[in-house]
Formats: structure tokens, C-alpha cells, sequence
């Protein structure tokens, strides 16, 4: 079995197709080739910060093109990703952030002020990035990003560490969920994933039909479909 990161896919497609979408949010659109970029420019600013490979970094944002290269590029980078559910209260914000010891906290504008309000109880965060903002205390994301090389930083990680941890806001201690960076299928298999996502969920809600149930959605087997022209 050969072993593909997180980040192979977007540099699979912004080499063999790049300007076919990646994401499009909106009015925004943006293609492969731009996205890689992006990811790279990401993850040269996240090494730069000083974080080390299994080093935790948080976002709190709401949907966003950005929130998806984070993924990326922290898969780059070798850091994990902390999300930040925006509807939850800032003490809990305050609870994930140091639970998780994360370092870097990227945030959109509307919950800056709120996070400014938490940093005395938030020591280890060292590194504030603002989304769509120029603010006093806060790192520019564009500014950034852009003043990094759009080439892939130089780190080399390992394919087994972690690449997200999730807290459940609904019990008073850590559960942390945590995705491998590694899918062990095939690369070629697993690069058609978006084709590969939407058939499995239209054979699952065809099988739900003939066993007359419905079946919840669930994460796609990647290479599942390898006859998938």
C-alpha cells in the first residue's frame, strides 16, 4: 500500500489540472494551481512561527476558503489542527486552546475581540493571525501568508502523526478525535476522491432504498470505487 498525505491531493491536481476549482465561496473563486500556493505561502508562515512538527494550532472561523487550506497546510507543515466551534462560549475556547497547548490562533474579525478578551487566561497562544482584519496585536493573514515563498517548505514529516484533534464540548475533559495524515490506499484511487464520495453516497442511499431504511451519511472508503473510469 503506498501512503498519501493530505497535501498530495491539492499538489496532485494543481499539477495535472490546475486551473480546474478547487473552492469557490461566494463571489470567490479559486483554482488548484492558486490553491497550492496558497497552502505553501500557509505553510512557510506557520514554520515561521516556530512551530515544530505535532505542534497544535487552532482556527475559529466560519465557513471560509481559508478554513480548508488551513487543513492543508498544516499537513505541510506537520502541525495539528485545532478547530474552534465559533458558537461555543469564549471560557470554553479558552478550555480547547490550552487542553490542546496550541500556539498559533488563526480567527475571522467578528471573534477578535472576544479571543483578545481571553488572552491573560491563554498564556501559550504566542501567535495571533486575523482573518480579513488589520488589527492592533493580530497578524494580518494576507500580509502573512504573502510575505512567505509559494514553493513547499522544506520539512519533511512523517505520515503517521496527527493532523486534527476535535474536543467534545459536551463533557468536562479532553476527547480528542484525531485523523491520520496517511490514507493507505492507493494514490491513484485516492486522488478521484470528490467522483469517489459522490457515487458511494448515491450506491448507499440506492442500498438504503432496497433494504427499505435510510442510511446516515458516512466518511467515503477512499479507493472504494477503483473501477471508476
Amino acid at each position: 500500500m503506498s501512503h498519501l498525505r493530505l497535501h498530495d491531493f491539492i499538489d496532485h491536481w494543481a499539477l495535472h489540472s490546475p486551473d480546474s476549482l478547487f473552492a469557490s465561496f461566494g463571489e470567490r473563486f479559486v483554482t488548484y494551481s492558486a490553491a497550492r500556493a496558497m497552502v505553501n505561502r500557509f505553510a512557510n508562515a506557520i514554520v515561521a512561527s516556530g512551530l515544530q512538527p505535532r505542534d497544535r494550532m487552532a482556527i475559529l472561523a466560519r465557513n471560509c476558503i481559508e478554513y480548508a487550506l488551513v487543513y492543508f497546510a498544516a499537513s505541510k507543515a506537520g502541525v495539528v489542527v485545532v478547530p474552534l466551534n465559533f458558537r461555543a462560549a469564549p471560557a470554553e475556547w479558552a478550555h480547547v486552546l490550552n487542553d490542546a497547548n496550541a500556539q498559533l490562533v488563526i480567527c475571522q474579525a467578528e471573534f477578535i475581540s472576544q479571543l483578545d478578551g481571553l488572552r491573560s487566561e491563554i498564556p501559550r497562544v504566542r501567535h495571533f493571525v486575523a482573518l480579513g482584519a488589520s488589527t492592533h496585536g493580530w497578524a494580518d493573514c494576507a500580509a502573512w501568508m504573502s510575505a512567505q515563498p509559494a514553493s513547499a517548505p522544506a520539512l519533511i514529516e512523517s505520515a503517521d502523526t496527527d493532523l486534527l484533534q476535535r474536543h467534545d464540548r459536551r463533557v468536562a475533559r479532553r476527547c480528542a478525535l484525531t485523523a491520520r495524515r496517511r490514507f493507505e490506499s492507493a494514490p491513484d484511487r485516492c486522488l478521484r476522491a470528490p467522483r469517489i464520495a459522490r457515487r458511494a453516497r448515491a450506491c448507499r442511499r440506492a442500498d438504503a432504498a432496497r433494504r427499505g431504511h435510510l442510511v446516515q451519511s458516512c466518511p467515503v472508503e477512499l479507493g472504494r470505487f477503483a473501477g471508476d473510469p
